[in-house]
C-alpha cells in the first residue's frame, strides 16, 4: 500500500511500544519509593496513592507493553526479514535471557499488584523491586543490539558478540534511556495527582516526582551528548547539520524535551495546586512527541544501511554488493516473482520493490512522485545513476539495464498517475 508504508508501520508500533516500556520501567521504581516513603513516614493517603498507581502499570505493562512486543516482531519479520535474522542468530542468547527476565518483570508486577496487604511490608517493596530491576535488564539487553545496528565497532572483525553487544553507542544509549524512564514516570504520576483533590499528596508526590525529573534529564542530556559522539562520524556529521530534516528532527526533540521537563518540574514544585488532567496530558502527548523525534533521529541517522556497513537499509548486504552489480538485481531475487514480470514495466516494478520500497513509497510516504514525478525516464535514469550522492541512500545495485527499467517503471506510474500497486 502506498499510503500505509513499512516504515510507518514499524516506526508506530515501536514508538508506542517503546514509549510505554520506558514508562512501565520508571514507574516500577517511582512507587517502591513511594511505598516505602509511606511506611516510613505512616502515611496512608500516599500509600491509596501510590496503589492507584499500580493498578495503571498493570494494565499498560502487560497488555499495551506485551501486544505492542509482538507487533515488532510481526512487522519487522515480514519488512526486514535479514535484518531481523542476522539480530536474532547474533544475539539468540540475549534474546533468550531478554524474554526471561519480561516473564520476571510481569509475574512480580502481578504478585505486587495482588499481594497488597496480605504480605509483609518488606516482601512486598521486596517484589517491587524485582519488577524493577527485571524492567531495567530487559532494557539494557535490547539497547544493547539496538545500539549494535548503529554502531557495531569491530564486531566485524573479531565476530565477537561481546563486543557488538557493548559496543560505542551501548553506555551512552543506556544512560539516556535510563533517563527517559524516571523523565516519563514523573510526568505520568502527574497525571495521576491530578484524579486527586488532597493538595498534601499533591506536595508531597509532587517533590518526589521533581526529584525523578531533575535526575532523568542530567541522564538523558548526559547520554545524548554522548551517543551523538559514539556515532560513526558521517552518521555524526548527518545529525548535526549535514541533513536538514534530521538534525531538524534532533533539535525538535531537545526543544520539546526541555520545555516539558521545567513545565512538570515548576507544577510538582509550585503549582502543584493546580495540577490537572489537561495539563497532565498536553505534557504526557508532548513527551510522546520529544521521544518520537529522538526515535525517528535514531533510525534516520543509520541510513544508509539498517546494520551499519554490514546490510542496506533495502536488505541488500555488503558483500553481495559486486554479484548484484556484476549479474543484476532480476538474477538475486525470488525466481517466482521475477517470472511474474512481462515486460520492461513490470521488470521495473520489481526492482522497485527491492531496492527502493523500504523507504520510499511512488506517492505516500517519502514519496517520488515529489521528487521524480513528471520527468521523461532518460532524466530519472540519469538521477538514479548518481543517486549515491545522497549519504543517507544506498547506491543503485544491478546493471545498466535495470536501471532503465526502473526508470521506465518509475515514468509510467508516476506520470499516468496509478498508485493502485
Amino acid at each position: 500500500f502506498n499510503y500505509i508504508h513499512p516504515a510507518i508501520l514499524i516506526s508506530s508500533i515501536a514508538t508506542f511500544h517503546v514509549f510505554i516500556a520506558q514508562f512501565s520501567i520508571g514507574m516500577g521504581l517511582y512507587v517502591i519509593i513511594n511505598e516505602y516513603i509511606s511506611y516510613k513516614t505512616e502515611n496512608n493517603n500516599l500509600l491509596n496513592f501510590t496503589k492507584k498507581n499500580t493498578s495503571l502499570i498493570i494494565f499498560i505493562a502487560t497488555i499495551l507493553g506485551a501486544v505492542t512486543g509482538v507487533g515488532i516482531w510481526f512487522t519487522i519479520s515480514i519488512v526486514a526479514p535479514r535484518a531481523t535474522s542476522e539480530l536474532i542468530h547474533n544475539f539468540v542468547w540475549f534474546w533468550a535471557t531478554e524474554w526471561v527476565f519480561f516473564l520476571i518483570e510481569i509475574i512480580s508486577i502481578l504478585l505486587y499488584y495482588y499481594l497488597w496487604n496480605k504480605i509483609s511490608k518488606n516482601l512486598h517493596l521486596t517484589i517491587g523491586a524485582i519488577y524493577f530491576i527485571a524492567g531495567w535488564f530487559s532494557l539494557f539487553l535490547i539497547n544493547g543490539i539496538i545500539s549494535f545496528q548503529l554502531t557495531p565497532g569491530n564486531f566485524h572483525e573479531t565476530n565477537n558478540i561481546w563486543h557488538g553487544f557493548f559496543n560505542p553507542s551501548f553506555l551512552p544509549s543506556t544512560i539516556a534511556r535510563t533517563g527517559f524512564c524516571l523523565i516519563l514516570a514523573s510526568i505520568y504520576s502527574l497525571l495521576v495527582m491530578s484524579f486527586t483533590k488532597d493538595k498534601k499528596i499533591k506536595k508531597l508526590a509532587g517533590r518526589i516526582s521533581s526529584s525523578f525529573i531533575i535526575i532523568g534529564f542530567l541522564l538523558t542530556t548526559f547520554g545524548s551528548y554522548g551517543w551523538i559522539h559514539s556515532v560513526p562520524t558521517e552518521a555524526s556529521k548527518q545529525i548535526l547539520g549535514g541533513n536538514l530534516i534530521l538534525s531538524n528532527f534532533f533539535k525538535y526533540y531537545i526543544i520539546i524535551g526541555v520545555i516539558v521537563s521545567i513545565i512538570a518540574l515548576l507544577l510538582e514544585l509550585i503549582f502543584y495546586k493546580y495540577i490537572n488532567i489537561i495539563f497532565a496530558l498536553i505534557l504526557l502527548c508532548l513527551s510522546f512527541m520529544s521521544y518520537a523525534y529522538f526515535e525517528f533521529s535514531r533510525e534516520r541517522v543509520r541510513k544508509p544501511y539498517v546494520i551499519y556497513s554490514q546490510i542496506y537499509s533495502n536488505g541488500i548486504t555488503v558483500n553481495e554488493s559486486a554479484e548484484i552489480n556484476k549479474n543484476g538485481i532480476l538474477q538475486f531475487i525470488n525466481p517466482l516473482l521475477k517470472n511474474k514480470a512481462k515486460d520492461d514495466i513490470d521488470k521495473g516494478g520489481i526492482v522497485f520493490r527491492s531496492e527502493c520500497y523500504s523507504c520510499h513509497s511512488l506517492y505516500g510516504f517519502n514519496d517520488l512522485k515529489s521528487k521524480v514525478g513528471g520527468l521523461k525516464k532518460e532524466d530519472i535514469y540519469y538521477i538514479i545513476d548518481a543517486i549515491g550522492y545522497n549519504p543517507l541512500m544506498p547506491t543503485f545495485l544491478g546493471t545498466d539495464e535495470e536501471k532503465r527499467y526502473l526508470s521506465k517503471y518509475l515514468e509510467y506510474k508516476l506520470n499516468k498517475n496509478l498508485n493502485n500497486e
